[in-house]
């Protein structure tokens, strides 16, 4: 596993998840 790949992944998760909640305000 490379060392940049979990962070990577966790960006991913974040910018999914503020793609939710602008999602859920509207």
């Amino acid at each position: 596993m490379a060392s940049g790949d979990w962070r990577v992944c966790v960006e991913v998760k974040e910018k999914d998840f503020l793609g939710v909640l602008v999602h859920l305000r509207r």
